[in-house]
């Protein structure tokens, strides 16, 4: 994955959403600084339900659009929920609905998720033009967000899959997603006996939370040289990445990065 840092901004791009038609596409992983919102949101939070104030999301908005040369009114997000419902959007502006992943085939119609652990996924179809974003928690990604979005893009627009391209951003690394015996429970039931591909043993449950949603891609028809990870852990990077678990267990609130993608 490519690395730009300027003015403190650290913008990432997965040379594989790029190919031979990559200006087709606008896409970015943006880290935590840039912005201008205060500690512990510090710097550049695009998420209004985590305690930080509206004017300080609206400027950092600004500097996204400025700094990313997009030119619509607004990246079109949704409500997080966890689940694993998708949408269409078509325009910007509007009432924000709850959902996990959003699809497009609209020019100008930037389309993002907000993470601060939880596993960003971009999708690009360069031959019917469209995009995704998904937001892939544990529960999303045990209730196959990754999958069902690819899904939605085939009968949405009649993609392909053979032809999408996957990039998986920055999340909590299989270096620090250790999980109880609750949540290890969940993942047996979901993932049954593939279970033992996502987990590792520390001794505690670790859980790798790329290595499952690129194996629910490649389950829908995506072929592996058509995925990128960015193989980095926001967990243990938090100079450069919100990190919801790290900033819990310092009993203090956290912001949200941004990852989207626009034809």
């Amino acid at each position: 994955m490519n690395s730009t840092s300027k003015s403190g901004w650290h913008w990432y791009t997965s040379p594989v959403l790029g190919g031979p038609s990559g200006a087709a596409i606008t896409h970015g992983f943006l880290g935590r600084a840039g912005g201008v919102s205060p500690p512990p949101f510090d710097s550049l939070n695009l998420n209004t339900r985590v305690g930080d104030v509206p004017e300080n999301i609206a400027s950092n908005a600004v500097r996204v659009k400025e700094a990313c040369g997009l030119s619509a009114e607004s990246i079109v997000t949704v409500n997080q929920v966890h689940g694993d419902t998708t949408v269409v959007a078509k325009k910007t502006g509007g009432p924000e609905r709850e959902a996990d992943a959003l699809i497009s085939n609209t020019s100008g119609v930037p389309v993002g998720v907000l993470t601060a652990d939880c596993l960003p996924i971009l999708l690009y179809d360069p031959r019917v033009k469209a995009v995704g974003a998904v937001h892939a928690g544990r529960a999303g990604t045990l209730l196959g967000i990754a999958s069902k979005t690819v899904g939605a893009m085939v009968t949405a627009f009649g993609s392909d899959a053979a032809d999408l391209r996957a990039a998986l951003g920055p999340c909590i690394g299989p270096c620090c997603y250790e999980v109880g015996e609750e949540v290890f429970g969940e993942i047996k039931s979901a993932f049954g006996p593939r279970t033992e591909e996502f987990m590792s043993f520390n001794p505690a449950p670790v859980f790798d939370i790329v290595k499952a949603n690129t194996a629910q891609l490649i389950s829908a028809g995506l072929s592996p040289g058509n995925i990128e990870a960015s193989g980095l852990c926001t967990s243990c990077d938090t100079e450069r990445f919100f990190s919801y678990r790290r900033a819990e267990e310092a009993g203090v609130a956290t912001g949200r990065q941004l990852s989207f993608i626009t034809l």
